[in-house]
């Protein structure tokens, strides 16, 4: 069993169940399938907890939380099974939030649509990660650039004029109806932004 140090340690290990946190919002899904988690757990009393993939736990030093398994801790839970196969990762629960939005992209239950616009929501209201690209944001919930667009709008969140891409750099939006190709002059983007030196400014 693992003994969790004062600094942060980073593997793959055992973990107990009770000790990983469930309440920091890094549930992606609009609903769990309690027939899978039964299917997991099923499967993980005879074949043993190592016959799956680890879950995916950030630990950031108090706190364990869950971003990635939550079908696979709950199949667990339901079999009586105290111990589950984990990938323990440094980082806070933010981190385990931006795991958890393009959390099945790519393996496990395939996500429904209503899925992957959570994942996007996630991302588009909160304060920090709303600043994002369209681009960026896509790449994180492994969906495409559009379908965030279409989501931000029809969400009625704000639409910034300066977004982040992910190379951490800014970029402004060519809006005021121009067009994609039209050159912006950095001194009329700076007035109408006001916040921002020019200097700062990559123009997609």
């Amino acid at each position: 069993m693992m003994q969790l140090p004062v600094k942060k340690r980073i593997g793959k290990t055992t973990l107990e169940i009770a000790r990983i946190r469930l309440d920091g919002g890094t549930q992606s899904r609009v609903s769990l399938k309690e027939s899978v988690a039964r299917e997991y757990g099923a499967a993980m009393r005879e074949n043993g907890i190592m016959s799956f993939d680890p879950i995916i736990v950030y630990y950031d030093g108090k706190d364990l939380w869950l971003a990635d398994g939550y079908h696979r801790l709950c199949g667990a839970k339901l079999y009586g099974i105290a111990n589950i196969h984990a990938d323990v990762r440094e980082g806070t629960q933010r981190d385990a939030v931006l795991c958890s939005v393009g959390d099945n992209a790519n393996h496990g239950l395939r996500r429904t649509n209503a899925d992957k616009r959570r994942s996007v929501l996630t991302l588009v209201q909160d304060e920090e990660w709303k600043g994002w690209s369209d681009h960026e944001i896509g790449r994180r919930c492994g969906v495409d650039p559009k379908t965030v667009g279409n989501i931000r709008r029809s969400s009625g969140g704000e639409i910034p004029q300066v977004r982040r891409g992910g190379d951490g750099k800014l970029y402004a939006d060519v809006f005021w109806s121009r067009t994609q190709t039209e050159e912006i002059d950095p001194d009329l983007l700076k007035e109408r932004i006001g916040i921002l030196s020019a200097f700062e400014l990559q123009v997609k």
